[in-house]
Protein backbone atom coordinates (compact mmCIF):
# COMPACT_ATOMS: atom_id res chain seq x y z
CA UNK A 1 0.00 0.00 0.00
CA UNK A 2 1.58 3.33 -0.85
CA UNK A 3 1.36 6.44 1.12
CA UNK A 4 -1.11 8.03 -1.30
CA UNK A 5 -3.41 4.82 -0.72
CA UNK A 6 -3.27 5.11 3.24
CA UNK A 7 -7.00 5.30 5.14
CA UNK A 8 -6.83 8.75 6.66
CA UNK A 9 -7.02 7.27 10.31
CA UNK A 10 -3.25 5.83 9.72
CA UNK A 11 -2.04 9.35 8.60
CA UNK A 12 0.08 11.10 11.39
CA UNK A 13 0.71 14.42 11.77
CA UNK A 14 3.71 16.22 13.98
CA UNK A 15 3.06 19.13 16.51
CA UNK A 16 5.37 21.09 18.03
CA UNK A 17 4.11 22.78 21.39
CA UNK A 18 5.45 25.59 22.82
CA UNK A 19 4.96 27.75 25.86
CA UNK A 20 5.18 31.47 24.76
CA UNK A 21 7.28 33.82 27.22
CA UNK A 22 8.85 30.84 28.87
CA UNK A 23 12.71 31.34 30.03
CA UNK A 24 14.56 29.09 28.94
CA UNK A 25 12.37 27.83 26.50
CA UNK A 26 9.52 24.76 26.98
CA UNK A 27 8.40 22.62 24.21
CA UNK A 28 7.66 19.33 22.94
CA UNK A 29 6.69 17.67 19.55
CA UNK A 30 4.66 14.66 19.64
CA UNK A 31 3.01 12.65 16.79
CA UNK A 32 -0.71 12.10 16.38
CA UNK A 33 -3.22 10.28 14.18
CA UNK A 34 -5.21 13.48 11.80
CA UNK A 35 -8.33 11.38 12.76
CA UNK A 36 -8.17 12.18 16.49
CA UNK A 37 -10.31 14.59 18.08
CA UNK A 38 -9.66 18.03 19.73
CA UNK A 39 -10.25 16.40 22.93
CA UNK A 40 -7.91 13.82 22.56
CA UNK A 41 -5.22 15.64 21.24
CA UNK A 42 -6.22 17.65 24.66
CA UNK A 43 -5.48 14.77 26.85
CA UNK A 44 -2.28 14.05 24.78
CA UNK A 45 -1.07 17.48 25.20
CA UNK A 46 -1.90 17.65 28.84
CA UNK A 47 0.35 13.78 29.19
CA UNK A 48 3.07 15.63 27.48
CA UNK A 49 3.55 18.34 29.53
CA UNK A 50 2.87 16.48 32.32
CA UNK A 51 -0.25 18.57 33.26
CA UNK A 52 -3.40 18.34 35.43
CA UNK A 53 -5.81 19.22 33.44
CA UNK A 54 -6.57 22.23 35.67
CA UNK A 55 -7.45 24.82 33.25
CA UNK A 56 -9.40 26.02 30.95
CA UNK A 57 -8.49 24.66 26.97
CA UNK A 58 -8.70 26.04 23.82
CA UNK A 59 -7.92 25.28 20.30
CA UNK A 60 -8.45 27.81 17.40
CA UNK A 61 -8.98 27.30 13.86
CA UNK A 62 -9.50 29.84 10.71
CA UNK A 63 -12.85 31.19 11.78
CA UNK A 64 -13.65 29.40 15.50
CA UNK A 65 -12.38 28.75 18.56
CA UNK A 66 -13.08 25.58 20.71
CA UNK A 67 -12.94 25.07 24.18
CA UNK A 68 -13.70 22.84 26.71
CA UNK A 69 -13.65 23.67 30.72
CA UNK A 70 -11.61 21.31 32.70
CA UNK A 71 -12.76 18.83 34.81
CA UNK A 72 -11.69 20.02 38.58
CA UNK A 73 -12.93 23.33 38.98
CA UNK A 74 -15.77 25.54 37.64
CA UNK A 75 -15.19 28.03 34.62
CA UNK A 76 -14.87 31.60 36.61
CA UNK A 77 -15.41 33.38 33.18
CA UNK A 78 -18.24 32.11 32.62
CA UNK A 79 -18.17 30.38 28.81
CA UNK A 80 -19.91 27.64 28.16
CA UNK A 81 -18.11 24.14 29.39
CA UNK A 82 -18.17 22.63 25.48
CA UNK A 83 -17.90 24.81 22.69
CA UNK A 84 -18.47 23.45 18.89
CA UNK A 85 -18.49 20.22 20.31
CA UNK A 86 -14.79 19.16 21.17
CA UNK A 87 -15.21 15.16 21.46
CA UNK A 88 -16.01 15.25 17.59
CA UNK A 89 -13.61 17.95 15.99
CA UNK A 90 -10.85 15.85 14.12
CA UNK A 91 -7.61 17.91 13.73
Amino acid sequence: MSAEDKPQTETIATLRIDLIDSDPPIWREIEVPVAMTLKQLHGIIQAAMDWEDAHLWEFHSRSRAHRQQPRRQADPSGLAPATHHTARLHL
